[in-house]
């Protein structure tokens, strides 16, 4: 059972010590990938005789650097496929929301799955859900908070595009819920708002098209807090003619008055924004590459690049300044004959860029990487092994999942996940921390990292930090035992673990 835990970090992130032992040369090892290994999943796959899930642990709570209350539990344990969605919210008066893909069912089908929802106040959160708060099964939460006071959470169903959640009072009173109508085949839904207009970005899987681009993405606006819907509109520039495809989770987007921003790109990342509601747009490419359609086939080739693991993340600050994260993926095709291509596994960490930048490449914070002198792995076999054929776990790198927040001072603060060096659970598999680091000067220089969990036997990943930050980091994190996830370590071909 994994449990859903709300980590209260107190606002000094200074450099945490770590073993001083000798650095890796990150380009010393290889692996290969290719699309199949980058499969997406919805939550609506049929598993043969109700699959059981048998690798989801009991958390450890022993050792941690933060005060940490559970939100509530699940055996659904994947979260995102890439990106993090934003799962809580910091009212900024003490109240706090933490939202979550929840089941207990036990098995991958998880029928009763959908939003787990619960509610910090008076220092606590109210008892543990018992159930979904949509009327139909769901995934994927992402919440939010009107100008009016409106709490909502939009989801995607199963057959029916993306489901509206809301109450009126945030904390209280009945759901209800309807389907955003105009995309059936819409999932993987991200949204952001200001005021009460509400933005949302949804994806499809692959084999569907929208605007011409499989997978692609279209966006809905609703300027009355949910009631009434336009869309779904085609963004322009986000078709075939400058992307292979769009993967599920793979973008992140956020508002702010009258600015709408998202990212999105398998191997280029690519900032849209408007400035007007999201009626016009800009495209703007953060890196390039050589073959921008690249997608791995046979018959390409792609020149090396630092590009992205699209586990996107993107934030609006108080002097409308766009930042934005992804996790670092190097990778290059120099053999045309074979499908897929090359990626360097510790050759990682969180890279970053803001509209300061213009014309300049994302930079790595150096903070976070693991090939330094400070998240040092310095004995990788038998515990770290590249499956040369197949992704690693979670679909993203080893140093991935970034979110970020900011206070009323413009200080940001960056939560991220990466393997641990020597810390492995029952079966030999490498456990993820999530950790922390934070700029005081608008992103030039960073501070950290603080391991947010501080326990060597404990996986805790998927770490959501609210956007608000008051006097403390709220940051929502899913916990257990058992390294990986049971989801994508029991469907279909095997994944390696780490």
């Amino acid at each position: 059972m994994k449990k859903i835990l709300l980590g209260c970090l107190g606002l000094m992130v200074g450099t945490v010590g770590f073993s001083q032992n000798k650095a890796i040369n990150p380009n010393a090892i290889k692996a290969h990938m290719t699309l199949e290994h980058k499969r997406a999943y919805t939550g609506f796959e049929t598993m043969p005789q109700n699959q059981v899930i048998s690798n989801t642990g009991n958390a450890s709570r022993s050792g941690r650097a933060v005060d940490a209350d559970t939100a509530g539990v699940t055996t659904y344990d994947l979260q995102t496929n890439n990106a993090l969605c934003r799962r809580i919210v910091n009212l900024g008066n003490g109240n706090i929301i933490a939202t979550w893909t929840r089941s207990t069912s036990g098995n991958i089908n998880a029928n009763d799955r959908g939003t787990g929802y619960n509610y910090f106040t008076g220092g606590a959160f109210g008892p543990e859900p018992t159930d979904r708060i949509e009327s139909e099964r769901t995934g994927w939460p992402t919440v939010g908070v009107t100008r009016s006071g409106r709490e909502y959470v939009i989801t995607h169903t199963v057959s029916s595009g993306m489901m509206f959640a809301w109450r009126d009072n945030a904390g209280t009173g009945q759901w209800s819920d309807m389907i955003i109508p105009g995309d059936p085949v819409a999932v993987w839904p991200r949204a952001a708002n200001s005021g009460d207009s509400i933005y949302v970005i949804v994806s499809r899987q692959t084999g569907d098209a929208f605007n011409g681009l499989d997978g692609g993405i279209a966006f809905f606006r609703s300027f009355d807090g949910g009631d009434n819907w336009i869309g779904p509109d085609s963004i322009p520039g986000l078709n075939a003619s400058n992307f292979f495809r769009v993967g599920g989770d793979a973008y992140a987007i956020d508002a702010k008055d009258n600015i709408v921003a998202f990212v999105v790109g398998m191997f280029q990342p690519t900032l849209f924004k408007s400035t007007d509601y999201g009626d016009t747009w800009t495209m703007t490419r953060l890196i390039t590459v050589s073959d921008p359609l690249y997608s791995g086939a046979v018959g390409e080739l792609l020149d090396s690049v630092v590009s992205t693991d699209e586990s996107y993340d993107i934030l609006i600050d108080k002097n409308d300044m766009i930042h934005l994260w992804y996790g670092r993926n190097v990778v290059l095709d120099d053999d045309d004959a074979t499908a897929g291509w090359t990626y360097y596994p510790f050759n990682v960490g969180v890279m970053y860029w803001n509209e300061n930048m213009a014309g300049m490449d994302p930079v790595l914070i150096h903070q976070t990487r693991i090939a330094n002198d400070t998240l040092v792995f310095d004995d990788c076999d038998p515990s770290f092994s590249v499956n040369q054929d197949a992704v690693q776990a979670y679909f993203g790198n080893m140093v991935s999942m970034p979110q970020a927040g900011m206070d009323d001072d413009g200080n940001i603060y960056l939560t991220f996940s990466a393997i641990r060096d020597g810390a492995l659970d029952a079966n030999g598999d490498m456990y993820r921390n999530s950790y922390i680091v934070a700029s005081h000067d608008g992103g030039n220089t960073w501070v950290g990292p603080h391991n947010i969990n501080q326990d060597d036997q404990e996986e805790a990943v998927y770490a959501s930090i609210a956007k608000y930050v008051d006097n403390k980091c709220h940051i929502l994190f899913q916990s257990d035992n058992i390294a990986g996830t049971a989801v994508q370590d029991q469907i279909g071909p095997a994944h390696p673990y780490l």
